[in-house]
């Protein structure tokens, strides 16, 4: 049956499924009627529904200042069970990013370009390689991304998943439009609510 033979669906075809069904409803056709359009309007307004980012978004989101050492970096990645740390400043605004792949490349320079290839495959996105063995040492400054790929939170999750699949990256910042962070999200995220087919913000974890 067409969705607009659906909208012209009748009293007359009210009263003859009751009576295939055999039950009794203490209302008239009409109210029946009227429930059923408010129902078919409901249903209208979920089905094109769009998923957006603060919906399913991380909001308490584990950052460091651009001062974070690297043991302090790696124990919250540790603690947290997190694959990268967004950078923020006083403001809380969203100046870089260190992931996981990023330490290690930096604490395993001496192994070379061969090794930076492992960590491609190993972590599935671009990791830059320390212009000089000093800068193991360094701190979020000095290791982070400067060029943070970003979305906001009124973005669709199709567009998110897009850009995680186009620069292969696991995770994207949320920031509203001064630069601020709102959240993060990851590629789990969106696993999650494609798999549940539901929505809903996570707290703390961020993959």
């Amino acid at each position: 049956m067409s969705e607009d033979r659906k909208e012209k669906i009748t009293a007359e075809d009210i009263r003859s499924a009751l009576t295939q069904m055999g039950v009794y409803v203490d209302v008239t056709e009409d109210d029946l009627m009227k429930i059923y359009a408010l129902a078919l309007e409901h249903a209208k307004k979920e089905a094109g529904r769009k998923i957006l980012v603060k919906d399913i978004m991380t909001r308490e989101v584990i950052t460091v200042d651009a001062g974070a050492a690297m043991p302090q970096m790696s124990a919250l990645m540790y603690q947290h069970r997190i694959s990268g740390l967004p950078v923020v400043d006083a403001g809380r605004r969203v100046i870089g990013i260190v992931t996981e792949a990023d330490l290690i490349a930096r604490v395993c320079i001496e192994r070379g370009h061969a090794f930076k290839r492992t960590l491609r495959h190993l972590f599935g996105e671009t990791v830059p390689v320390p212009r000089t063995p000093e800068d193991t040492d360094g701190t979020a400054k000095d290791l982070m991304n400067q060029k943070v790929i970003t979305v906001h939170p009124d973005d669709e999750i199709g567009k998110a998943a897009a850009i995680m699949d186009e620069k292969r990256i696991k995770r994207l910042p949320v920031v509203h439009a001064d630069g601020t962070l709102a959240g993060i999200i990851s590629r789990a995220d969106i696993v999650r609510t494609q798999i549940s087919g539901g929505t809903g913000s996570a707290t703390g974890r961020h993959e």
